[in-house]
């Protein structure tokens, strides 16, 4: 297993691992209960990412296009 991405939050993290998931690759969130732990502040850093290691070229090639912005959510043109 390989530590791949940390994600700034919760929902970020499950975002990319359902990014990732959708192409194949078996991913595991780790750190994602601490973040009801720490109080009222809004932590960043706890959600970690790991992958295979047999698929992190892979993962980090989608993580790349997904922090170039190529898998962005908004209104789609109509034909």
């Amino acid at each position: 297993m390989v530590i791949i991405y940390t994600a700034n939050d919760y929902i970020e993290g499950n975002l990319v691992r359902g990014l990732l998931e959708s192409q194949g690759i078996d991913t595991y969130v780790n750190g994602e209960y601490l973040q009801g732990g720490i109080g009222e502040l809004m932590p960043m850093g706890h959600i970690k990412l790991s992958v295979d290691d047999e698929d992190e070229s892979a993962a980090l090639r989608i993580i790349e296009r997904y922090e170039n912005g190529e898998f962005q959510i908004g209104d789609e043109e109509e034909v």
